[in-house]
């Protein structure tokens, strides 16, 4: 019964550490849209899209995050739960199973938008 109770606490720590660096990121994009101006600079031409115009620094923050933003969290996320199922049972420590897991998720979601940008 202990084993039980020790693997159910590994899982704790590690969906708890996986939880904290997902929150994390989403605070810390929350933080610069609310810092960000949501006027350009005087004199620095038209607000919008096309003809040569761009959007303000929240829109372009914006933008960013919707797409670029939530793919790569979503994939990040599915490559970290499957990395974190299969190393759970090798490590006695919830923190680093999810550190592992969360190495490898934000690799891969990093690492193949890149390598898809090199071969198309």
């Amino acid at each position: 019964m202990p084993a039980q109770a020790d693997r159910a606490k590994v899982v704790r720590q590690g969906l708890a550490t996986i939880s904290g660096w997902y929150f994390g990121l989403i605070a810390v994009f929350g933080v610069l849209l609310l810092v960000s101006p949501d006027e350009k600079p005087p004199g620095s031409g038209c607000e919008g899209l096309g003809w040569g115009c761009t959007p303000n620094p929240r829109d372009s923050l914006l933008l960013a995050g919707v797409l670029i933003g939530i793919p790569f969290l979503l994939g990040s996320l599915v490559v970290v739960l499957v990395t974190f199922g299969l190393v759970v049972r090798r490590f006695r420590s919830g923190l680093k199973a999810g550190m592992v897991s969360i190495l490898v998720g934000f690799f891969v979601a990093t690492a193949v938008p890149l390598v898809a940008m090199l071969f198309l």
